[in-house]
């Protein structure tokens, strides 16, 4: 519906992206509304799935705060969407053909993900994982999903360690060549 007009939205109206909504949400989180930035998320999680592939940064910010507050069952509601967002992605670039194309959506090349696939997925950072796992040992939340969040980080470390292996080393100009 419009702001003010209560008449619903027509085809023609304009409607953020999904970046706008993903900026959104954290700057409400940000203002002190952590709650009615959860309930933002929520709804637009549940009508926008891709959501978190193009604005990881959300899914930051939501789990320290909800960290920060205490609502460690919230931070890890928000860790399982984006692994959820992330094995959503990764069954697209393998079945949905999304490689065979040559482009991707946002103009990511698929030939340089085709060779690797993960160049093209959300990270979460690893202070950011560090962090759900000391609040997740602080709130003697089940150790399995310690484990979790754990696999997660030394998934994305060893991603990061084989994208390394996979580029040539860099030749220094310091040094000629005979």
């Amino acid at each position: 519906m419009r702001r003010g007009t209560g008449a619903p939205l027509r085809k023609g109206d304009m409607l953020p992206r999904r970046e706008a909504i993903a900026s959104l949400v954290i700057a409400i989180a940000l203002q002190g509304h952590l709650a009615a930035a959860m309930l933002l998320y929520a709804h637009v999680r549940a009508e926008t799935p891709a959501l978190a592939l193009s604005h990881p940064q959300m899914y930051e910010q939501l789990l320290e705060l909800n960290c920060r507050s205490g609502a460690v069952d919230a931070a890890l509601q928000v860790f399982d969407d984006w692994k959820a967002a992330r094995d959503e992605l990764m069954c697209e670039f393998a079945c949905d053909g999304a490689l065979d194309e040559g482009v991707l959506e946002g103009g990511e090349d698929a030939a340089g993900i085709a060779g690797n696939p993960q160049r093209g997925l959300p990270r979460l950072s690893t202070v950011s994982l560090a962090f759900l796992e000391a609040c997740c040992h602080a709130q003697s939340v089940p150790m399995w999903r310690v484990y979790d969040v754990l696999a997660a980080m030394r998934d994305q470390h060893e991603r990061q360690r084989m994208r390394e292996l996979a580029q040539p080393a860099k030749s220094s100009h310091h040094f000629l060549e005979e």
